[in-house]
C-alpha cells in the first residue's frame, strides 16, 4: 500500500501523521516540504526525527519542496531504487528527484518538486532558502519528455500548474515552476495528480487534488 500526505515542515506539522493518524501503509510519500533536513548540519531535532521515522514500519519517501535545505539534500547518496534513482536520508527515509518515473507497488509515479518561495524576500539565501527550489531547464525537459511518452498513473509535484492556481489564490503571480507543470498538464496522460504547498485539502479539477493534513491511500 501507498499513502501520501502533505508537507510536514518538521517540526511544525507532524502531527498529521503521529498520534496514530497514518493508516498501516508500505510506504508514506510527503508532497513536499517534508522539513527533515533543513540546518546546516545535523542537530538534535535531526536526530530524534530521522530516528522516530527509522522506527516506522513503513517507508518514507518525500518530494522536495520549496521550504528545503538544498543544499544539504544534494549531498545525499543517489541509490537505485524503484526503476529509477532517489536520494537516501536514512535506512528508511528516501527522497523522490524531480523529473524522475517511478515504479511502486506496480503504480508508475512521476514526481517533480520545488515551487518559488513567496516569503523569500524574508529570508537569506543558503540560510533558510535556496534558489535551487526552482527546478532547472534540463529537469523541465526531461520530465516533459518522459511525461510525452508515458502514460503514468500518478504525477505527484509540489505545487500546481499554473491555471489551477487562480482559482485558490486570484492575487498570486504566475510561479516559473507552476508554468513548467501547466506544459505538462497539457499533454500528460494521467490517473490523478496531487501537490502539497497550498496547505488545504481540496480538489480543484477532477483529476486534480492539493493535500496538507489528509493521508490518502493511492489505490
Amino acid at each position: 500500500m501507498i499513502h501520501i500526505t502533505g508537507d510536514l515542515h518538521i517540526p511544525y506539522d507532524i502531527a498529521h501523521i503521529t498520534q496514530g493518524r497514518c493508516p498501516p501503509t508500505n510506504y508514506l510519500i510527503v508532497l513536499g516540504d517534508f522539513g527533515l533536513i533543513w540546518k546546516g548540519q545535523p542537530d538534535p531535532e535531526e536526530i530524534y526525527w530521522t530516528e522516530w521515522f527509522n522506527k516506522k514500519e513503513y517507508t518514507t519517501l518525500f518530494l522536495p519542496g520549496n521550504h528545503e535545505n538544498y543544499e544539504r539534500l544534494n549531498t545525499f547518496p543517489d541509490v537505485p531504487l524503484f526503476d529509477s534513482t532517489v536520494k537516501q536520508i536514512s535506512d528508511k527515509i528516501y527522497m523522490l528527484k524531480t523529473a524522475h518515473l517511478y515504479t511502486i507497488e506496480n503504480k508508475t509515479i512521476f514526481t517533480f518538486g520545488g515551487a518559488t518561495s513567496t516569503d523569500k524576500e524574508y529570508r537569506t539565501n543558503m540560510v533558510d532558502w535556496w534558489e535551487d527550489e526552482v527546478p532547472t531547464q534540463k529537469e523541465y525537459y526531461k520530465g516533459y519528455s518522459l511525461l510525452h511518452s508515458t502514460p503514468v498513473d500518478y504525477i505527484l509535484t509540489h505545487t500546481l500548474p499554473s491555471t489551477l492556481v487562480p482559482d485558490i489564490f486570484p492575487e498570486r503571480k504566475a510561479d516559473p515552476v507552476s508554468l513548467m507543470l501547466q506544459d505538462y498538464f497539457k499533454i500528460a496522460t494521467f490517473k490523478h495528480w496531487y501537490c502539497g504547498h497550498f496547505h488545504m485539502d481540496i480538489a480543484v479539477h477532477p483529476s486534480v487534488s492539493i493535500v496538507y493534513s489528509n493521508i490518502l491511500h493511492l489505490s
